[in-house]
């Protein structure tokens, strides 16, 4: 008889960086989506919030949420190095149960997101600097080499004096 659909994962609100220590904050959370929504927030008893171990001999090498400080295979919810196998176990954490229907699983499917803020581009608003058909040429060309609009400004301009320089 096949195991039952889990879906499961966690809220990461640090950069993930390889680390011998625990990081992130208690905005941190896990989750299971399947069988049925539940979300483990941190209750505060750790920080023991993410962790990313990479290279390591004598620590866990994998991605991680939760966990016991010095025990060894001890996470909320861990993706080994190769993300084919996973782990999932009763943490103080999150105060949260085993998230799979066993606490060694195989991995189906990973998706990651990244949630942040667009980052705004440093264009003034207006620039001195060439007319429209200067700040533009590089797209203008891009445009051209991909087949879309024409360049209707082409061979309009005049011959600037400065250009004979």
């Amino acid at each position: 008889m096949p195991l039952p659909r889990h879906v499961l994962g966690g809220f990461a609100p640090a950069p993930w960086a390889k680390s011998g220590t625990f990081f992130g904050d208690h905005s941190a959370f896990v989750f299971r989506l399947e069988p049925e929504l539940q979300v483990f927030n941190a209750t505060g008893i750790n920080t023991n919030f993410q962790w990313c171990g990479v290279g390591n001999s004598q620590l866990v090498n994998g991605l991680g949420f939760g966990g016991a400080q010095g025990a060894a295979g001890q996470f909320g919810l861990l993706l080994d190095v190769s993300m084919d196998r996973g782990m999932s176990r009763p943490i103080a954490t999150f105060g949260s149960p085993c998230l799979a229907s066993q606490q060694l699983f195989q991995v189906g499917v990973v998706e990651a997101w990244l949630l942040q803020a667009p980052e705004e581009e440093d264009v003034p608003a207006t620039t001195t600097n060439g007319t429209v058909m200067d700040r533009m040429a590089s797209d203008r060309a891009f445009m051209s080499l991909a087949g879309v609009g024409t360049d209707h400004s082409a061979g309009l301009r005049q011959q600037r004096p400065e250009d004979d320089l």
